[in-house]
């Protein structure tokens, strides 16, 4: 029998098709995996979690435990495989939504702590509380969760605000829901009907449109395959950086958020998580490259490297 806990938030299944239809936005699920960091856990020697305490493989259990993962069996528990499992948790619902939550639940007996759940469906934060709405597909339900009773982690600011990541998300979204002007042999765009419509100028219209709303992000667009008709090679290769400067902000954003949640979850447990690269070879690579100093090398370097 579980025990009685003190938890608050709403825990709820999104319908089976709901990930079926996100995916079908075509420039937000581009988005999506552009930003996400699922290949992280094959890169090796990157990445450095060095777990101080004095017994790591029981925090290292306790930490399974109370976050609820479920990391490969078959590649053990280390501590590699347990923080990642962790980093990619809070990464996806970060890029996911601009906010990531969990909720402290403590045993009604006894006050101990029992689980740390992240928090699903709408988040908004207030003053001194989170109300946490479930979609209204599944049922209209609300609830406001103490601010103290949280662990919670916004979007960067050195990108932009959580309130204007959103903006940008929904704004996306909003362009994908309306009729592509993407032409395909089994699903013709409707528009294609209208006399003197161009599938190809819509589409450039587009793509200028959702280059524009994520200029904050410096998403590339995959502008490596395409785009070589809008821009110079030179300013896709300059955002094709900046956007990897932005993925090297969200990592250590995510890193510092893990450090400061199990040392404060975990008594005598110090958690530092390094990667190869930090902000300022970034910063320099880009600023190598906009005075010239730059070859072939320094990018496959930067493609190797670089999340």
């Amino acid at each position: 029998m579980e025990e009685e806990t003190n938890q608050i938030s709403i825990e709820f299944r999104y319908p089976y098709d709901y990930h079926y239809r996100e995916a079908s936005y075509f420039h937000h699920s581009m988005l999506m995996q552009d930003l996400s960091f699922d290949k992280f856990e094959h890169r090796k020697g990157l990445i450095t979690f060095t777990l101080e305490a004095q017994d790591s493989n029981t925090i290292l259990e306790e930490i399974t435990n109370i976050f609820k993962l479920h990391p490969d069996t078959w590649r053990g528990n280390s501590t590699e495989v347990v923080l990642i499992e962790l980093f990619l948790l809070i990464a996806n619902e970060l890029i996911r939504d601009g906010i990531c939550c969990f909720e402290k639940n403590s045993s009604i007996s006894n006050n101990t702590l029992v689980s740390i759940k992240l928090i699903d469906g709408n988040i908004k934060r207030k003053w001194n509380s989170l109300k946490q709405s479930v979609p209204k597909s599944i049922g209209n339900k609300s609830v406001k969760i103490p601010i103290d009773k949280c662990f919670i982690l916004e979007f960067p600011h050195q990108i932009c605000t959580t309130k204007q990541y959103s903006s940008v998300i929904k704004s996306i979204k909003e362009i994908d829901s309306k009729d592509s002007p993407m032409l395909s042999v089994l699903n013709p765009s409707k528009l294609s009907k209208i006399k003197g419509y161009d599938s190809i100028t819509h589409h450039n219209y587009i793509e200028l449109k959702t280059w524009g709303l994520t200029k904050d992000i410096s998403w590339h667009h995959r502008s490596q395959f395409s785009q070589k008709e809008f821009f110079s090679s030179y300013y896709m290769t300059l955002r094709d950086l900046k956007f990897k400067k932005t993925k090297l902000l969200l990592m250590y954003h995510i890193f510092k958020f893990m450090e400061n949640m199990i040392e404060e979850v975990f008594d005598d447990v110090k958690l530092k998580i390094n990667y190869i690269k930090n902000i300022e070879d970034i910063n320099l690579l880009i600023d190598n490259f906009e005075k010239g100093n730059f070859n072939l090398e320094n990018y496959t370097q930067a493609i190797r490297d670089y999340p």
